[in-house]
């Protein structure tokens, strides 16, 4: 936004253009990737928690397939598993992580037409 006082101690206004009757807060929000910036999103006012859910749900979650594939399997190899302990089940995470492999992870992403990787 333009400033509304020139930095001249502040002393001269400044004219120029300026979206007039708003009068509130606008947030613009957005994942960062290598490739560039992805999933923006400029909802009307602040950032609050309600927001950031509906951010997540309705526009990051679309973005993340790759990662979702990759959850596909380790939530079926885990309940397979079927441990009955907390520290059971997180030793059981420690040796599913290995079932995805490099290859695999790779493929994910081809499969959500994000190309070569």
């Amino acid at each position: 936004m333009p400033a509304a006082h020139s930095g001249d101690h502040l002393r001269k206004r400044v004219i120029g253009k300026v979206p007039w009757g708003h009068w509130e807060t606008t947030t613009f929000t957005a994942g960062l990737r290598c490739g560039g910036l992805t999933a923006p999103w400029v909802p009307d006012g602040a950032m609050n928690k309600l927001a950031f859910e509906i951010y997540v749900e309705k526009v990051l979650v679309p973005t993340l397939k790759p990662i979702e594939m990759a959850f596909a399997k380790l939530k079926a190899l885990l309940r397979k598993a079927a441990e009955r302990t907390v520290g059971a089940l997180w030793d059981r995470i420690g040796q599913v992580l290995d079932a995805v492999t490099p290859d695999e992870c790779a493929n994910h992403f081809r499969h959500a037409g994000y190309g070569s990787t």
